[in-house]
């Protein structure tokens, strides 16, 4: 994503069985990640509300101006959600002059491919 750019997100939770929510956060390692994501821990103050989630099938946007480039995650901030994988990567650059979406297909498990309802 280039640097000051104005960020639109429409969320949908497509899950069959749980509430998920969405928020920009710092970079945690594995042995650092929090059970439960808080409202402080959003940058930019990018999260949907209500951080325990929203039910299956409704939806929420999210918007939020890249402030500053670096590293960042997309997760879902409920308890333990970060924690078992439900966060993807989310980098911002100075250097852009359009966004771009790269989808590292290795990364996920095949009986989970990406772009999956």
């Amino acid at each position: 994503m280039p640097e000051q750019w104005s960020v639109q997100i429409e969320f949908i939770n497509g899950s069959s069985n749980f509430w998920h929510g969405l928020m920009v956060t710092r970079v945690y390692a594995q042995s650092e990640m929090p059970v439960k994501l808080k409202a402080s821990d959003a940058i930019w103050g990018a999260y949907t509300t209500p951080l325990d989630g929203i039910k299956i099938n409704e939806r929420r946007q999210l918007n939020f101006v890249a402030q500053q480039a670096g590293s960042y995650f997309l997760a879902c901030p409920r308890q333990t959600h970060l924690m078992d994988g439900h966060w993807i990567g989310f980098e911002v650059r100075g250097n852009l002059e359009r966004a771009v979406a790269i989808v590292h297909e290795d990364k996920f498990p095949q009986e989970q491919p990406p772009g999956r309802p």
